[in-house]
């Protein structure tokens, strides 16, 4: 990536999941973009050896290496702290959009400081150009031309500001008559109140503004028949991308809805409850794309809870027959034992 650069080509990079070897190559990017559901999962180096200590000893040594040659990448690419980043060596570092933005992960958004010097740039260009061609069809150096041009401008920026200096005074015109208005209807209210000796609840009338709504997408049923094959796509473990760790997704494709989704993580994960080896959360969204093959899929629809709650647990059940082990670690029994 890095020669590429120096070849004066722009490297960039988008993520919807990007976790492990993923995350290095994403924050080695210049243009780094990604969307509301993006998760960035970074790790240190895991190693499980046999043979002569030396061989394990350059082994350690050459993963050492590589753990302080990626966290360089990050520390030049990111804000994120040496305490955050060393952290990571021990267990799974999981980021979500907003703290990726945060820790410059993702340096490219709407409104962001480049994407204003880039607005900037393309509309310098625009006047450059322009101010060549208005100076060629005149016959003038550039210099001469721009000057005329700021001649012939001068009149039309001084009506602009002709305008909004009116605008601005009858706004604040608007807003003294509007508090006016507002200390009379005050005054007229209380005297009423006053009158009638109307007692107000403050607990009970106040509204409260912090409040979020439970759900932001809407909520569907399937139908029974829809429900029953979901069950018996969900015994087959090839529904999951799992391989090896249980951080991932399941997929299953419903007609005419889209891709009902489960989300899973496992004990190195920052989101896996203590105590528990995998974990498999309790939403169940329907996406617009299979999430295993596009990263930009989008969220439709989410499952009423109490099916869910069925899906859910029969995705445990095949989770348990595939690692022989329920959530918590403990190993089932196998048939003779």
């Amino acid at each position: 990536m890095d020669e590429m650069k120096n070849m004066g080509i722009e490297v960039n990079t988008h993520a919807h999941f990007c976790y492990s070897m993923a995350f290095i190559i994403y924050v080695n990017g210049m243009k780094r973009t990604g969307d509301k559901l993006s998760k960035f999962m970074n790790h240190g180096s895991a190693s499980l050896n046999r043979g002569y200590v030396e061989e394990q000893r350059a082994s350690v040594e050459f993963s050492t290496k590589c753990d302080e040659q990626f966290e360089q990448i990050i520390y030049d690419n990111t804000n994120m702290s040496k305490e955050r980043v060393e952290k990571a060596r021990l267990c799974y570092d999981w980021i979500l959009y907003d703290e990726a933005v945060e820790l410059g992960i993702i340096n490219y958004y709407e409104g962001c400081e480049k994407q204003v010097e880039e607005e900037m740039d393309r509309v310098s260009d625009a006047l450059e150009s322009a101010l060549e061609v208005f100076s060629q069809l005149l016959g003038m150096e550039k210099e001469d031309g721009f000057d005329l041009m700021l001649d012939l401008l001068a009149p039309i920026y001084e009506e602009v500001e002709e305008v909004k200096d009116k605008e601005e005074v009858e706004t604040t015109e608007d807003e003294e008559d509007k508090n006016e208005l507002s200390e009379t209807l005050g005054e007229i209210l209380n005297k009423a109140m006053d009158e009638d000796k109307v007692k107000i609840n403050d607990s009970n009338s106040k509204k409260d503004t912090d409040e979020v709504p439970a759900h932001i997408f809407d909520i569907i049923r399937l139908e029974d028949e829809v429900m029953e094959e979901v069950m018996e796509e969900l015994k087959d473990i090839r529904n999951a991308d799992y391989d090896g760790c249980y951080c991932g997704n399941w997929s299953i494709y419903i007609d005419d809805l889209g891709y009902l989704t489960l989300t899973s993580s496992c004990r190195k994960s920052g989101e896996c409850p203590d105590g528990k080896e995998y974990h498999i959360d309790e939403e169940v969204y329907i996406l617009d794309r299979d999430v295993r093959m596009d990263d930009d899929a989008e969220i439709l629809f989410e499952i009423e809870p109490d099916q869910a709650l069925k899906i859910v647990n029969m995705a445990y059940s095949t989770l348990y027959k595939d690692c022989g082990m329920d959530e918590f670690g403990n190993y089932l029994k196998r048939k003779g034992e």
